[in-house]
């Protein structure tokens, strides 16, 4: 299938999804399954069907493409949650501290999901389970941190009130269901350049609270009892026994667009340098890996495949499997971008213009050896 034909079907998707028409908008992802935003719209489909074991499926096929989509396993938690699984569950909040690094929250605007995933709700989450796993102590020390770390009059309000008062009803913070990727307007303008479609492009952020924000402010603050009867209407259960079924309430402000000056510290990229002292010969690309706090340089083919990278990253490492790549966007180096397949590294390559090329990997067990 060509990327037109991708691009066509993710935008008919959507459009059918805004329409309410479910079976139309899931009908039109699943050719084009493989790409880990697609994938999630359909485990939120799933989701509102109360077909929660499809919806994981669905949210590990997203991992699979893209182990660093945060928010695939904010969703993949909640089906757990409901199915009752509440190790699995935390797991899954455990992976979404570790990708949030030191950051407040990681802003989706630019990858087509108007939606911030806070680090505080993930604690509040996190405590939910701990919760009905019988450890009180863990439930409160997670309701502790992320009141430490709340960033809105509604986190203070939920949060604060489960720490004064204790846990009386479990609560959860979820993707709202009118949030979906949509495919991002840079995608389009680029398309007949190269296919941008499985680019995973995250941004991860500690701005201050007055920077402008356009989209789905927040989370959907969700009593999971009410999930199902909620789903079914296409609405989202939230807090408060007197109105089941009230307007969705959504976390923080919203208005402007988001502006990310900070960077991702730990495993993402500062700016780096774009030129060298001297050229790489013809045919070949000046590469630096940078792997579990060591860098080192290699020369490799232009025209290198993805497999022989990852072989000489492996031989080089020691490592036992291909690891996760990724590489600064060349518009803002502040964000990574996931290699996933040929046409992902060649773009990398190529968007260099003869300049080292800075990769970042990550061991792949790191992520889904849980799976």
């Amino acid at each position: 299938m060509s990327n037109k034909d991708e691009l066509v079907l993710w935008v008919q998707g959507v459009e059918a999804y805004k329409r309410g028409d479910l079976e139309g908008a899931l009908a039109a992802f699943e050719p084009i399954l493989s790409l880990s935003k697609v994938a999630f719209n359909a485990g939120m489909i799933y989701t509102r069907f109360n077909d929660h074991a499809s919806a994981d499926t669905m949210y590990s096929a997203a991992l699979a493409a893209d182990p660093y989509l945060a928010v695939a396993f904010l969703q993949k938690a909640y089906a757990y949650f409901v199915l009752q699984d509440y190790s699995r569950a935390e797991r899954c909040y455990n992976m979404i501290v570790e990708l949030l690094l030191e950051n407040d929250y990681i802003d989706y605007t630019q990858l087509g999901l108007k939606y911030r995933l806070y680090r505080c709700e993930v604690f509040f989450n996190r405590a939910m389970c701990a919760q009905l796993r019988g450890d009180d102590a863990r439930a409160l020390q997670d309701i502790t941190a992320a009141q430490r770390c709340a960033r809105t009059p509604d986190h203070n309000a939920v949060i604060g009130t489960a720490a004064r008062a204790g846990v009386d009803d479990i609560t959860l913070f979820t993707v709202p269901f009118e949030a979906v990727f949509e495919v991002p307007e840079a995608k389009q303008k680029n398309l007949d350049r190269r296919n941008y479609l499985k680019d995973a492009r995250i941004v991860a952020s500690n701005e201050t609270e007055t920077d402008a924000f356009a989209g789905f402010s927040g989370a959907a603050i969700i009593d999971p009892s009410l999930a199902d009867e909620a789903a079914a209407q296409g609405k989202n259960a939230t807090l408060g026994p007197s109105s089941p079924f009230p307007d969705q309430r959504k976390l923080g402000p919203a208005a402007g667009i988001a502006r990310s000056n900070t960077s991702s510290s730990g495993g993402s990229a500062g700016r780096v340098p774009t030129a060298t002292a001297k050229p790489a010969p013809p045919g070949m690309t000046k590469v630096k890996v940078h792997f579990d706090g060591r860098t080192f340089g290699m020369l490799v083919p232009s025209d290198i495949r993805l497999t022989a990278f990852s072989d000489m990253i492996r031989s080089k490492q020691g490592l036992s499997q291909a690891p996760q790549i990724s590489y600064p966007d060349e518009e803002d180096p502040d964000t990574m971008i996931s290699v996933a397949d040929d046409d992902d590294l060649a773009l990398a390559i190529d968007s260099a213009s003869g300049a080292t090329v800075h990769f970042y990997c990550r061991a792949a067990g790191d992520l889904l050896d849980y799976y």
